[in-house]
């Protein structure tokens, strides 16, 4: 979140999650203004010509709710994981089928933008795909490549880096896409990265889910809502015809 325009430490206070303290003096310090351009740019209105702006992409005749899930398991949380995230990636094992059974009894189609080392049968083919540019992070604890070793060797022993079990589950529920969350949960406005190596990743993340799913995805949701408008066109040349952030 401190990469938003809206933030403000005199308004906003991160914790840990572990360790949730709030301090007197900031619940004492006043509220300071944001300016109205920016609560502008997260208004409805401003939603809405964005989306409208880019014809190319999008055709709006009437409203659509849409499902749109993330499907991550551990990447893009290894700087916190404990035993209780642990033993809430497993629940999320037992839970996805389980939703699976929901929508199709009641006919929902939803997106499951999914990160594509899930894809992966084991770590030799997941290494196969790693991108020659890893993506260079100034804070090197947000790369998912800096806990390599903590990847064991496949689904079976290591349900926390793996989930084409679970993907192929998906696969096969009528109304369900697959979509991508890039390859390594690539953040796309942290300071260090560069284009080249967004680029390396959505290829790598095209290449895994078409080598081993058969699936070419059509849609990318950003992690952390990270949007880079000089990648979007990028992704649209990739064959990708929408997206989240």
């Amino acid at each position: 979140i401190i990469n938003y325009d809206f933030y403000n430490p005199a308004n906003i206070i991160i914790i840990d999650r572990n360790k949730a303290e709030i301090p007197k003096d900031f619940l004492k310090s006043q509220f300071q203004s944001i300016p109205l351009k920016i609560m502008e740019k997260y208004s409805i209105k401003s939603w809405v010509n964005t989306i409208i702006s880019k014809e190319e992409w999008f055709k709006l005749d009437t409203g659509m709710f849409v499902i749109s899930l993330d499907f991550e398991l551990e990447y893009g949380m290894e700087d916190s994981v404990n035993k209780n995230t642990e033993n809430m990636l497993l629940k999320t094992r037992t839970i996805i089928p389980q939703i699976l059974n929901c929508f199709e009894k009641y006919q929902i189609h939803a997106t499951w933008a999914t990160v594509g080392k899930l894809f992966a049968t084991d770590k030799k083919n997941m290494h196969s795909y790693y991108p020659i540019d890893l993506p260079t992070y100034s804070n090197v604890l947000l790369s998912s490549y800096e806990y390599d070793s903590r990847i064991k060797n496949d689904e079976k022993i290591d349900p926390y880096h793996y989930a084409l079990e679970l993907i192929n589950k998906i696969k096969m529920t009528p109304g369900q896409e697959l979509g991508s969350h890039t390859f390594s949960h690539y953040y796309c406005n942290t300071e260090g990265q560069t284009e080249n190596q967004f680029k390396e990743d959505i290829k790598s993340a095209i290449n895994i889910m078409q080598d081993n799913c058969n699936i070419k995805p059509i849609s990318i949701v950003f992690p952390k809502n990270e949007i880079n408008d000089k990648y979007v066109d990028y992704i649209g040349q990739m064959g990708f015809t929408s997206y989240r952030g």
